[in-house]
């Protein structure tokens, strides 16, 4: 299933790409969503609606997330500012295809 950003509402953005590198380090430490939702103590159905942006993640969430997962919390913030810097790139015209590749290039060297 492709996640896609529904929100217009900028309040729940952040929390997308959370889900998004949620998702992503979930998938690379071979979790699946059930078993990293019980390691933190919360429903599937709870854990789906965090990796999909739907519910409000907070930080103590994510710190649990980190633990179980053994990775440190500051991954979690580098590469969601880095989902979101990375948006924000690609949908920007003005700038050329040159300031845009330099732009990727940097996106997690900050």
């Amino acid at each position: 299933m492709k996640t896609k950003n529904i929100y217009k509402n900028e309040d729940y953005l952040l929390s997308f790409f959370f889900g998004l590198v949620i998702r992503r380090l979930r998938k690379d430490k071979g979790y699946t969503t059930s078993e990293l939702a019980e390691k933190i103590n919360v429903s599937q159905q709870q854990m789906s609606r965090y990796e999909r942006g739907v519910n409000k993640i907070n930080v103590d969430t994510i710190a649990e997330i980190s633990f179980a997962l053994e990775i440190p919390i500051e991954v979690f913030f580098k590469h969601a500012i880095a989902e979101a810097k990375y948006n924000l790139i690609r949908k920007n015209k003005n700038l050329s295809k040159k300031e845009k590749l330099l732009f990727f290039n940097e996106l997690y060297f900050y």
